[in-house]
């Protein structure tokens, strides 16, 4: 039932029950007709859709070499940006590619929750991402960040968080 899957590479072991991975996701597939994602850190992602599977493979989405000071919230501005374009009617590779931009941010930048783009700052980081190795270092950027990012107190907070693995393998 689901549309999207999305994991590292080792999730995806897990989850389709095989350390080989075009196993895993030959069984992942047979559970579901949706879209996987495998995210594989500074190298991006691969993406596995119906337009892959015509052509009869993965196609990979590039990532954003930076300088990485963090890698707390990696997975989750990943997902924040793939979903973000995905919301917006991107194609998958082009919702991958922003959820790569928003990684890469994140993890050029010390904390974890704080450091997460607004759609601005990305937009903007997309533009020039070839030339910025170390985005922490750009004014530009850490100026539309302080600028955009400011929000306003919740007086509640519902979250239900999960730690990848052992829920997986439970």
């Amino acid at each position: 039932l689901c549309d999207l899957v999305v994991g590292t590479e080792e999730e995806i072991h897990i989850a389709g029950g095989s350390d080989r991975t075009g196993d895993a996701l030959a069984a992942i597939r047979r559970a579901t007709r949706g879209a996987i994602v495998m995210k594989r850190g500074a190298e991006g992602c691969v993406v596995l859709d119906e337009a892959a599977e015509s052509t009869g493979t993965e196609r990979p989405v590039r990532g954003f070499p930076v300088e990485v000071l963090n890698v707390l919230g990696a997975g989750d501005a990943f997902l924040a940006g793939l979903l973000a374009g995905l919301l917006d009617g991107q194609p998958l590779a082009d919702a991958a590619s922003m959820g790569n931009a928003c990684g890469a941010l994140v993890v050029s930048r010390h904390g974890c929750t704080p450091a997460m783009p607004s759609r601005v700052e990305l937009e903007d980081y997309l533009a020039r991402a070839a030339t910025l190795r170390r985005p922490d270092l750009d004014d530009r950027l850490g100026h539309m960040h302080r600028a955009t990012t400011t929000r306003a107190p919740r007086e509640e907070l519902y979250v239900l968080a999960f730690d990848h693995r052992r829920q997986l393998e439970a």
